[in-house]
């Protein structure tokens, strides 16, 4: 699989994800509750970014001659590992954001309109659009 397949299906996963709340953004409310009192669903939604993150990392690894679709894929690789890490070593305060997603629409909505622009353009600069 290519960088840029691997960009194409992050960009499209994210845009999809981003325009489902967007559109019901009402559902972050009760998803994030709902994972607040489960913590298997904790663990496993640290777990999975993680392995993803070091999955992408491992083949995809950032170096001197690194070109730019290999190197987005890497950066992707790093996020998704961030955000795994800070779910399973920082519990309490992923905790205390998940109540904040759980309270305030306003914010996720933003939030999700972000994601949609960025996954629009990783699809686009996976297609070499831009």
């Amino acid at each position: 699989m290519t960088s840029l397949t691997l960009i194409i299906l992050f960009g499209t996963f994210l845009s999809i994800l981003s325009l489902k709340f967007v559109i019901e953004a009402e559902e972050v409310k009760a998803i994030a509750k709902d994972l607040i009192h489960n913590h298997g669903l904790m663990l496993m939604a640290g777990i999975i970014p993680l392995l993803i993150g070091l999955t992408i990392i491992g083949l995809y690894p950032p170096h001197a001659q690194t070109q730019t679709p290999d190197l987005i894929v890497a950066y992707l690789g790093c996020i998704f590992f961030i955000i795994g890490s800070f779910r399973l070593l920082c519990r309490n305060m992923w905790i205390k954001l998940l109540r904040t997603y759980s309270v305030e629409v306003k914010h996720t909505r933003i939030i999700m309109i972000i994601g949609l622009i960025v996954g629009l353009t990783l699809v686009a600069f996976g297609l070499e659009i831009i």
